[in-house]
């Protein structure tokens, strides 16, 4: 049977990201729908409202309707343990739309607990750029830092929010009124460089004590440069979580033609310091709703692309156009990701010949 016909291009999405998440050694993991409502009512800050519907079981017991995947599985993790690394397709219920109903949401994401210092974050943020690749669609990954951000804040508490409600919005002009209002709005605008990005950080936080959130943020820039995904990134201090659980990278992943956030992620060990389960944890979530339009667009196939390795302007239009004339349909890409959607890939030199390139 040709399962590619059978399976819904989110069927396949959902298998493949999968199998991405059990090749880096996450289990799979099975949640109850209902969990005691306690769960959530004492770390209610957690959720991003008070969303949970609620019943009485038959021991009189409250219940609720699972809003959130993460504090599940944290409560299920043996402190004891040295690490965990689990994924789960689950569905949440939560308040949400124009109407606020409550409505299901359907999510995939992975949750990496303990392990050591360093390697956990990166391996979760090039997964999370590895999961918007499995779309076939251009993504973004913008990541920013709680830490770097509650050492910035300081001891300010009377405007806190005001402060974090501006960075989120990205409204330099009114932040620019508070004290170490330009601080802030520098970091709201940042160049869409990430190295840029980088420079401009160390030069406008010298008087903070960041060193190590900087360190954090340069060894993301790295990681992606390694694996070819830089231009997918962006440092980006507008992506803001709860201060009070989450205390290190936090990212929001996108995809073009999706005007919301497909991925949410971060590090949050003050959940489980909350939750009395002290240990590093990362994770994020794909809210699979979002991304349907993206799956509901046909794939788009060509025949032949071209990496253009010329500056020879004349001879690459020649080219395209003898192959057009052969009947083919051609696009010309600097980016390995787009030109891997076509059947065959080329690479153009300055002495006219076309060089088949490497999938790898």
């Amino acid at each position: 049977m040709n399962y590619e016909k059978v399976l819904s291009r989110e069927d396949r999405a959902v298998i493949a990201l999968r199998a991405l998440y059990e090749q880096y050694g996450y289990s799979g993991f099975r949640i109850e729908k209902f969990e005691p409502y306690d769960l959530y009512r004492e770390n209610k800050n957690f959720l991003t409202a008070e969303t949970a519907i609620t019943f009485p079981d038959s021991r009189g017991r409250l219940m609720a309707l699972k809003p959130d995947v993460t504090m599940s599985i944290v409560k299920s993790f043996d402190p004891k343990d040295v690490s965990a690394k689990w994924h789960y397709t689950e569905s949440v219920f939560r308040r949400g739309g124009v109407t606020e109903e409550f409505r299901e949401i359907r999510q995939i994401g992975i949750e990496y607990l303990g392990g050591e210092k360093t390697y956990p974050q990166l391996e979760v943020i090039l997964l999370a750029m590895k999961s918007l690749d499995i779309f076939e669609a251009e993504g973004v990954l913008a990541i920013g830092h709680m830490g770097l951000l509650r050492k910035v804040l300081g001891d300010t508490q009377e405007h806190r929010d005001e402060l974090l409600s501006l960075l989120r919005r990205k409204n330099a002009h009114d932040l620019k009124k508070y004290e170490k209002g330009e601080v802030f709005a520098s970091l709201i605008e940042l160049p869409a460089d990430p190295d840029r990005a980088l420079d401009h950080l160390r030069e406008m936080l010298q008087a903070y004590d960041v060193e190590k959130e900087l360190h954090e943020l340069s060894a993301v820039v790295e990681l992606m440069h390694a694996h070819g995904y830089i231009k997918q990134l962006r440092l980006d201090f507008s992506v803001i979580h709860n201060l009070d659980y989450y205390n290190g990278l936090v990212f929001q992943g996108f995809l073009s033609g999706v005007p919301k956030v497909v991925l949410n992620g971060g590090r949050y060990d003050q959940l489980l310091e909350k939750m009395d389960r002290s240990a590093r944890a990362i994770g994020f979530a794909i809210y699979l709703d979002e991304v349907a339009p993206v799956l509901a667009q046909p794939i788009e196939k060509i025949d032949v692309a071209i990496m253009c390795r010329t500056e020879n302007m004349p001879l690459l239009f020649e080219t395209v156009e003898r192959l057009i004339q052969e009947g083919k349909s051609v696009r010309v890409c600097d980016d390995l990701k787009v030109a891997s959607r076509a059947n065959t890939i080329y690479a153009l030199y300055d002495d006219g010949k076309l060089e088949e390139v490497s999938r790898a």
